[in-house]
């Protein structure tokens, strides 16, 4: 049997290098849109909170201090 210099990957080389890549840039797509979704939740999550205080500083203003239901805004 001669050494001779390999061109190239065989098929089973290149086939099982191809699926571990197409695997490695699935799951990092997946890692990134995990990462997109988390941030523009956050986002929502502090906009809510900051019109979620600025309506309870405005009925503060106009009522007191007094506890209020949400399900049926309601005074407790």
């Amino acid at each position: 049997m001669s050494k001779e210099k390999a061109k190239g990957l065989t098929e089973e080389e290149f086939n099982k290098l191809k699926g571990l890549n197409e695997a490695y840039i699935t799951a990092k797509n997946r890692a990134s849109d995990a990462a997109l979704f988390f941030k523009r939740s956050t986002d929502i999550l502090d906009v809510t909170e900051q019109n979620l205080q600025r309506l309870q500083d405005e009925l503060v203003g106009k009522y007191g201090e007094v506890s209020i239901d949400a399900t049926n805004g309601m005074f407790k």
